[in-house]
């Protein structure tokens, strides 16, 4: 068997995140090739919005062409990545800010200054157990959803992340729903043929 070079070009790609690849077989000895790009955190990897990238070809030309494919795409979504963590950080505070700027405007509030502490303080117990690898804990701590709509998709984000740190996927897709979901994410998947 002759050695391949798969890797050194992989990491000469120099992505700032993970590189998650699924490849199955597809119609006439085709492969599919699904490249995907997370960042390297796990909590921000359930917020990341970027799709996979797909090729589908015969091994062979899979074996001429895939570093030229995806070397442009690969970049601009690591580039984004670098980003997303000073964009979650931004939004936080900015969230923050708003409640204390509701609190100081004298609006009867109606027990909000307890309710937000209420969320701040499940929010808090949720990260020290996810500290201490309670994962299961953690996902218990959480606050419900449907308390607080504002923060619905942060909790829901959060509770995703805790079941794949619970339940782990073996191709590592990020999408705990069901099958008919995840085809959907391959369905509007950007798909290349060579």
């Amino acid at each position: 068997m002759e050695p391949t070079n798969f890797f050194t070009q992989l990491a000469q790609l120099d992505i700032n995140g993970q590189i998650v690849l699924t490849i199955a077989k597809g119609a006439e000895n085709n492969l599919i090739v699904s490249t995907l790009i997370r960042p390297l955190s796990p909590a921000d990897a359930n917020k990341s919005p970027i799709i996979p990238y797909n090729l589908t070809a015969t091994a062979e030309e899979l074996n001429n062409c895939y570093f030229e494919r995806v070397t442009t795409p690969l970049t601009k979504a690591g580039e984004i990545i670098d980003n997303m963590d000073e964009y979650m950080k931004s939004m936080e505070n900015l969230t923050v800010k708003s409640h204390r700027e509701k609190a100081k405007s004298g609006k009867p509030q109606g027990g909000t200054d307890k309710r937000v502490q209420k969320y701040e303080e499940a929010m808090k117990k949720a990260d020290d157990l996810e500290k201490q690898g309670k994962y299961s804990d953690a996902w218990s701590a959480l606050p419900k959803a449907s308390e607080y709509p504002e923060h619905a998709e942060l909790i829901k984000n959060r509770q995703s992340y805790f079941e794949q740190q619970i339940w782990p996927d073996l191709f590592g897709n990020n999408n705990t729903d069901s099958t008919s979901e995840a085809d959907n994410e391959y369905d509007n998947s950007e798909t290349e043929n060579v």
